[in-house]
């Protein structure tokens, strides 16, 4: 699969799908860069949801609150 790594092809990530990934580290890798920032709340972040959009060759990543 081009433009997805071996460790998200190997986990059942198709082309041309958008996918809820659960339990993301890079969500938990953001919460900890921003807790510098003086008006981060982190109540705020408690709904974060990581969104992946796939295509061909390339993927888009979404955080959000919420998906409509």
């Amino acid at each position: 699969m081009e433009g997805i790594s071996e460790r998200e092809s190997g986990v059942g990530l198709k082309h041309y799908s958008a996918h809820l990934i659960k339990n993301s580290r890079w969500i938990e890798g953001l919460k900890t860069i921003h807790k510098i920032h003086p008006y981060y709340k982190e109540e705020r972040q408690k709904n974060s949801e990581y969104l992946m959009l796939l295509f061909h060759d390339q993927m888009f990543e979404i955080v959000t609150e919420s998906i409509e």
